[in-house]
């Protein structure tokens, strides 16, 4: 089943962000799909959407440092659980961790992301 999702992206470097719908891959075995209840956006957002280091790709959802709750988990999944409170860092892990997965199906890039931690 893929997630039908809504997010704010920016579409160039000069350009405001705006609402942008899209899908997201079907969760593979070792994926956590988390629900967003909160996200940070700090300088280094700014800076990929902005394209200020040279390597932006279009359209980008800027955003991490994200708390959430799960809710589903691959069957390879032992670390978390539907429910759980979670948070993305931003400087935990790199945002290829096998950990989380963030890579949607679709041309969308995510300026950062990172590993997850459990929720207190």
């Amino acid at each position: 089943m893929s997630y039908h999702v809504k997010g704010y992206a920016a579409h160039s470097p000069s350009g405001r962000l705006g609402l942008f719908k899209f899908d997201r891959h079907s969760p593979r075995a070792d994926d956590v799909v988390i629900e967003i209840l909160y996200c940070g956006v700090c300088h280094s957002d700014l800076h990929n959407v902005r394209n200020d280091w040279g390597h932006a790709q279009y359209p980008m959802v800027p955003g991490h440092e994200i708390i959430g709750r799960v809710v589903e988990v691959g069957p390879r999944v032992a670390r978390f659980k539907a429910g759980d409170r979670v948070g993305v860092g931003c400087l935990v892990d790199s945002w290829w961790a096998t950990s989380v997965r963030w890579m949607p199906s679709t041309p969308v890039r995510w300026s950062s992301a990172a590993g997850v931690w459990p929720g207190r």
